[in-house]
């Protein structure tokens, strides 16, 4: 399984992480495996963990703010591919299929017929998801 984000930068990129078997922390804090860099603090210093259960990848929310899952605030869920995780101003994608370049999925007669795909297929290939921490309702975090 791979969790694919654009990366936080001037000129962004995507990022993609394999997971293997450790737990994986995302949040702001230095010892977070995935940081989210969050000047206005909406992003906890441990803000959720993604960790696997038997075949299963289950993600915990530890944050103030909530972890949204395809739009909905969890506490815990379980994750199923293409399931798109919100923290703060990031949308992760959970892929079963590792990424590719989208000029090579551009190329392709389908990029999800292929054994990989594009971040942005993977995207555009779900439901657009209205981030909740865009609409102003979210709370102060230390």
């Amino acid at each position: 399984m791979y969790l694919i984000w654009e990366s936080e930068s001037d000129r962004p990129a995507t990022s993609v992480l394999e997971l293997g078997t450790e737990p994986i922390r995302i949040g702001r804090g230095t010892m977070c495996d995935i940081r989210i860099n969050d000047s206005a603090k909406g992003v906890s210093r441990v803000h959720c963990v993604i960790q696997k259960e038997g075949e299963h990848w289950r993600l915990l929310d530890y944050s103030t703010n909530g972890t949204f899952v395809n739009g909905r605030q969890t506490q815990e869920q379980i994750l199923n591919d293409g399931d798109q995780i919100i923290v703060g101003p990031v949308t992760i994608a959970f892929s079963a299929k590792p990424p590719r370049s989208d000029s090579r999925a551009a190329s392709s007669r389908s990029p999800l017929g292929d054994d990989t795909r594009s971040y942005t297929a993977i995207l555009r290939n779900t439901p657009p998801i209205r981030n909740p921490y865009q609409s102003g309702k979210r709370k102060d975090n230390p």
